[in-house]
């Protein structure tokens, strides 16, 4: 439907242009001009965004059973033609897991025009995690209709490291003249990643890599993800305002933020597993015996007193309350 179609109170409203969208559905189309990549974290509404453009009913997921994948559609805006692709939810892009793999590969490999990150709001540092890794990789990214540039790209990692990392950067760089993401290649060769060795890697570039990851050591991939979560803490402590009377958090928020703490999640969790393996071996036994107290000790003379006021006969009662009851209910 083009606007000169449209009656004339509508021909002048902010969303007429919308009308031009014509959604293309799985629908071949070989010669599209953009390709758009959706991403982020599970259950953030990509997929919606996804049908809405594409008019299809698709939708990716990567929970165990579940085959994990990327959904591909088309649309067509203004007469040109957009392929878009839903890759799977994820909160990293560290290549741990098949769907980490699939959206990580896809936005480094795949050449998108732009990736969109679809973000929950209301859990904005949850989130900022993943935006966070993708900035490393894209050329161009999106969240929330805005484009997100070079500002958080830099990462307080310690000097040397840093140092190091640039150096191989820049190495990249030199033979890889086209990347416009040296810094996150550098990153993935030092913790000897199989699928960007193999893109990018040289014998010298991989010399370099190899230099610098026993130079560093092996925490080298704990030292990343950990300035980037403290980045994704000082951002939206600068930028979210949490609901509730005098700054109070939400008892989720406080939770979570205790529960996940550096220092004293890792003492909560054990006590958390003491507490299972205790109500498991020692504490399922009490409501245990007051369970066969109530329906072996009391539960049996009374039953079998009730078919013996009825009148019933010794073999039915024998094979009723001796019998049946008794078998269901002795085990406790």
């Amino acid at each position: 439907m083009s606007n000169k179609s449209l009656p004339p109170h509508c021909a002048v409203c902010p969303q007429a242009t919308l009308h031009t969208l014509v959604r293309k559905g799985e629908t071949e189309h070989d010669e599209a001009q953009h390709v758009i990549a959706l991403a982020g974290n599970p259950n953030t509404g990509k997929s919606t965004v996804f049908n809405a453009l594409t008019g299809l009913k698709q939708h990716t997921g990567n929970w165990p059973g579940k085959t994990v994948g990327k959904a591909e559609g088309f649309f067509e805006y203004e007469g040109e033609t957009y392929r878009i692709v839903d890759l799977p939810g994820t909160y990293s892009l560290s290549s741990t897991s098949e769907d980490e793999e699939i959206a990580r590969d896809f936005i480094l490999f795949g050449q998108p025009d732009v990736t969109v990150m679809v973000a929950d709001a209301t859990r904005l540092e949850r989130n900022m995690n993943m935006i966070l890794q993708v900035l490393l990789l894209a050329i161009k990214e999106v969240v929330d209709g805005k484009f997100v540039c070079q500002p958080y790209r830099n990462f307080s990692l310690p000097k040397d490291t840093k140092e190091k990392v640039a150096r191989l950067a820049t190495a990249i760089e030199a033979e890889h003249p086209h990347l416009n993401n040296a810094e996150w290649i550098a990153f993935r060769l030092i913790e000897r990643d199989p699928s960007v060795q193999q893109q990018f890697a040289t014998p010298e570039l991989s010399a370099l890599a190899e230099e610098i990851h026993l130079n560093i050591g092996h925490n080298f991939h704990d030292q990343w993800m950990e300035d980037i979560y403290i980045q994704a803490e000082r951002i939206c402590s600068e930028v979210v305002t949490q609901p509730g009377e005098g700054g109070q958090l939400p008892l989720d928020v406080k939770l979570d933020r205790i529960l996940t703490h550096r220092f004293w999640g890792f003492p909560i969790m054990i006590a958390l597993l003491s507490g299972v393996f205790w109500l498991t071996i020692v504490g399922a036994n009490y409501p245990s015996s007051w369970l066969d107290s109530l329906l072996v000790g009391w539960g049996h003379p009374f039953l079998r007193h009730l078919f013996e006021m009825a009148g019933s006969p010794e073999w039915l009662t024998g094979f009723v309350v001796d019998g049946v009851y008794l078998s269901m209910f002795s085990p406790f």
